[in-house]
């Protein structure tokens, strides 16, 4: 974990000088003759072999009284081999405790514990240590409270005592490292603790510039503790801040004017109780920005108008919040989502960017990143209140590989062109009231391992192919429209009429008054004719019907004869 930095012309000859006469006052204790370790620091090692309870990888075993301490095993002798200047321990395995001896090492540089599973309490000696400039206590079991005398570390370059079990207040008098001899504090890790209290405001001290350099903090990590109330204005200081971790804590407010950091690469202060709108400021980050964790807070207002111009963000995480209002049409500008897929090219991106440690929310489980890789891409703005169309731009970000845009109230239909980003494992836009049908487009994302459309307005076939075959019913239930593969299968669709043009049906109207007048002309008439026909049948046959049964007889009138 240790970093080498330069540490300026002036600091350099002042250490050097120190271990040279130490080094001198050493040979003359001991009659001029040099020794390669003394017995104080020899003594000091055994002690702290005496309180190992537990070294099942035998990693002290060549730890033995009588013997030459600088070739044992995880200490290292400065200059000449004549005192211990460095005990790198991490990782050994050892249980046990750290005896208040450990402070006899005047000499020690690096102090290296890490990784293992010491017990009880940081011993105060640890702060007498003038010449230490990294101290690593991080991933073990100590607790107790942080002594305030680590204040008095002059030189002291990181501060790594984060995933322990370390209680109480942050001491004030740690704003004070470094300070005593114009020295500069680069990390200054406590995460994941139990740590509670107030973050003092002192805190900001360790990055004041001096006369002798101008480098102040770049790593702030205190998340994953029970620090509650606001987080100290004087944070605004930290000017070479490149990530500030303050995640899972009980912390109120807004957060501290921070865009004097023109390399702040990490903002996490996600599940706390800040309040406000989402920081205006963080708009002049945009050419250093890559994760900005807002979520599970207490953030309103409407959506950031200027989020496309982050130019770098590459993970975005407001979920959880009360963020109204619409997408802004930019959001296509947001190059750290954009990669190229094509041709291995994406391969060729996979390094690493920044050195830090993350936690993304990814289908539904949170996922650990120690790096921040080329890679690693989610925009999540889920359990909002966002409304409008989901933009077609967002299929621009072709590097995106989580896509969560779930409760809200997004309206429209799902953007095809959301097909164009071929990268990505995760699309959840459920619970929100999107119409239409599900593209086809969709089925050519390949890597799409997780897909939830459900609790929408959607209709028509769900689309069928590649990993759309995968999918159970639960990505598409509370969308009474759709149906397909996994749900019911469709209906077969009755073809629609095809209707002619409004023109030929008043023609065709007009024909058929005309023939319907027409026939019932003809049948009138036809009708007449009929009755008349029978009518004069009837009455010829009534005529010969009556000649016939009566004899001839005629009877004149004059010169006329009737029949």
């Amino acid at each position: 974990m240790g970093r080498h930095r330069w540490a300026g012309p002036a600091q350099c000859r002042g250490r050097t000088f120190i271990l040279w006469f130490s080094t001198l006052l050493c040979i003359i204790s001991n009659g001029g003759e040099i020794q390669a370790c003394t017995k104080a620091e020899s003594e000091a090692l055994l002690q702290f072999k005496a309180r190992i309870t537990n070294d099942s990888n035998l990693y002290l075993e060549n730890w033995m009284e009588g013997s030459d301490c600088c070739v044992w095993r995880g200490v290292i002798c400065g200059i000449g081999n004549i005192s211990v200047t460095e005990l790198s321990l991490a990782g050994a395995g050892l249980q046990g405790i750290i005896p208040s001896s450990i402070g006899n090492l005047s000499l020690l540089t690096v102090l290296d514990l890490s990784g293992n599973q010491l017990v009880g309490s940081i011993p105060d000696s640890v702060g007498y240590l003038a010449q230490l400039t990294q101290l690593y206590l991080y991933e073990n079991k100590l607790g107790g409270v942080i002594p305030p005398s680590l204040g008095m570390l002059p030189v002291l370059e990181e501060f790594m005592l984060q995933n322990n079990n370390l209680t109480g207040r942050i001491p004030s008098s740690l704003g004070n490292i470094s300070a005593a001899t114009g020295g500069y504090l680069f990390d200054f890790l406590l995460g994941s603790n139990d740590l509670s209290g107030s973050i003092p405001a002192s805190i900001g001290n360790l990055s004041v510039p001096t006369f002798h350099n101008s480098l102040t903090l770049e790593k702030v990590k205190l998340g994953g503790n029970s620090f509650h109330g606001a987080i100290p204005d004087s944070f605004s200081s930290f000017r070479s801040l490149q990530s500030l971790h303050a995640s899972q804590n009980r912390l109120t407010d807004s957060l501290p004017l921070l865009k004097n950091c023109p390399n702040l690469t990490v903002v996490d202060v996600s599940w706390n109780q800040l309040s406000g709108p989402v920081p205006s400021w963080l708009e002049g980050l945009s050419g250093s920005l890559r994760v900005l964790m807002l979520g599970s807070n207490r953030f309103e207002g409407p959506f950031p108008a200027w989020l496309g111009s982050l130019l770098n963000l590459q993970v975005l995480d407001i979920s959880n919040n009360k963020i109204s209002g619409t997408f802004p049409a930019d959001l296509n500008r947001l190059r750290g989502y954009k990669k190229e897929a094509d041709n291995h090219t994406f391969d060729k991106l996979e390094q690493v960017l920044y050195e830090d440690q993350i936690v993304v929310i990814i289908k539904g489980y949170e996922v650990s990143y120690s790096y921040i890789l080329s890679s690693v891409t989610s925009f999540d703005v889920s359990h909002n209140d966002l409304t409008g169309p989901i933009p077609s731009v967002v299929g621009d970000l072709t590097g995106l590989r989580y896509l969560n845009l779930t409760s809200n109230r997004l309206s429209g239909s799902i953007p095809s062109s959301l097909g164009n980003i071929s990268l990505l494992e995760s699309l959840d836009l459920s619970s929100n009231d999107l119409t239409g049908s599900i593209p086809t487009e969709l089925t050519s994302l390949r890597f799409l391992s997780s897909f939830n459309v459900s609790s929408n307005q959607l209709s028509g076939q769900i689309p069928q192919g590649f990993q759309f075959s995968t999918f159970s019913n639960s990505s598409y239930l509370g969308n009474s429209g759709l149906c397909g593969y996994p749900l019911e299968q469709c209906l077969p669709l009755e073809p629609e009429p095809i209707l002619p043009d409004p023109g030929l049906l008043d023609v065709i109207e007009k024909w058929i008054s005309f023939l319907g007048l027409l026939m019932g002309f003809m049948m009138g008439f036809i009708i007449t004719w009929v009755v008349i026909l029978r009518f004069l049948k009837s009455k010829r046959y009534f005529l010969r019907f009556k000649s016939q049964g009566q004899p001839e007889s005629r009877t004149s009138y004059g010169a006329y004869h009737f029949p």
